[in-house]
């Protein structure tokens, strides 16, 4: 798979990590309660994890919910109650836990970028890219994306290494925290099912895999499986509630038409970057038809990762998925792209560096 910047740009990178994570966290730090301001998403999502931390169940009788909240899954409720245990359950340990976990989320996914591209110029953009308002307001907001931005940019880190299986077991985790990726995770997985028929590196394992790695890998699927399985007992038990429930969802968000959406500043944004993969593609296969395959397993699957993402922004038209298309997306492309041609124009060089990590 790709390899890491050389030994002389490795002191760079490593200051671009840590820069990504203090600025956006003391950003986020001295900005928490102005951007944004408290809101009622705050309860909705901070009361019931507090309530499981404390008596072990969601029961929101304050919010008229004797019997929890059934619009969204329960992974988010537990990663904080974790933390409540932990740290005290309180709003500054929930507000602290999204400022920390969006720092480090925007941290792995510009070093994805680093394994994707060797440019400087472009990792920095990366990081500039993800330092903004967007991503301040996220790690200021109780709220379930700045988890999903953590299990989405590992997942991306995973498969820069190589590692397809668990990159699927987080995305398919990360349903139960909010199905923002699952668009992403349909997609991802018809692009494996693509590269395992059609290029010889396309198997979920590798060759050289040890047998720990892949008893791991394995008991990873297997823990996410089991979770799946309990979320959708939990679902059973209050099935008419969560019915109830989801039919309000469906229909709040479902309401648009098709036009809508794509006329919206986020189908726009989607739209564009869909022709700009597309076309990033289309030069890749006429100009060096036998790498395409390689480049669309190294880059390209990220790129379908970014895509459903930003589908499901369009079409959920929620403002906090605004991190999505401002931020997370764009920065998942720009490496994207730029590393698909930056490599290629090494190839038609015959750069021979750059030939043997293509063909590795």
């Amino acid at each position: 798979m790709i390899s890491l910047p050389g030994p002389t740009r490795r002191r760079f990178f490593l200051g671009a990590l840590l820069t990504t994570f203090f600025a956006i966290f003391f950003l986020a730090r001295v900005n928490q309660l102005t951007f944004t301001l408290p809101n009622e998403d705050d309860a909705t999502f901070f009361l019931p994890a507090w309530n499981f931390a404390l008596h072990g169940n969601f029961r929101l009788l304050v919010l008229n919910a004797p019997d929890g909240i059934y619009w969204v899954p329960h992974a988010f409720y537990f990663w904080n109650a974790l933390f409540f245990r932990l740290f005290g359950p309180t709003m500054e340990t929930a507000r602290t836990l999204s400022q920390a976990t969006t720092a480090l989320a925007a941290t792995i996914l510009v070093a994805a970028s680093a394994r994707i591209l060797r440019s400087r110029a472009i990792a920095t953009l990366c990081a500039l890219i993800l330092i903004s308002p967007a991503t301040i307001y996220t790690a200021n907001a109780v709220r379930m994306e700045s988890l999903i931005f953590l299990l989405y940019a590992l997942a991306i880190l995973l498969h820069t290494y190589g590692r397809y299986l668990p990159a699927v077991s987080l995305l398919a985790f990360s349903l139960l925290v909010h199905p923002a990726l699952s668009i992403s995770l349909t997609m991802y997985l018809a692009g494996l099912v693509t590269l395992r028929w059609t290029t010889p590196q396309g198997a979920l394992f590798s060759a050289g895999d040890s047998k720990r790695i892949r008893t791991v890998e394995i008991t990873i699927l297997v823990l996410v499986a089991a979770a799946i399985a309990a979320e959708a007992i939990l679902v059973f038990q209050h099935l008419e509630l969560f019915h109830r429930h989801m039919a309000y969802q469906a229909q709040r968000k479902a309401g648009r038409s098709l036009y809508v959406i794509l006329t919206d500043r986020r189908g726009l944004f989607l739209c564009a970057e869909t022709a700009c993969v597309t076309m990033a593609g289309y030069y890749i296969r006429r100009t060096s038809a036998p790498h395409f395959g390689i480049a669309f397993r190294d880059i390209g699957c990220v790129a379908i990762l970014a895509l459903g993402l930003q589908a499901y922004a369009a079409i959920g038209f929620e403002g906090p998925y605004l991190v999505y298309s401002y931020a997370v997306v764009p920065a998942t492309l720009a490496a994207c792209v730029v590393g698909a041609l930056s490599r290629l124009h090494a190839v038609r060089a015959d750069a021979p560096e750059e030939r043997s990590q293509l063909i590795a």
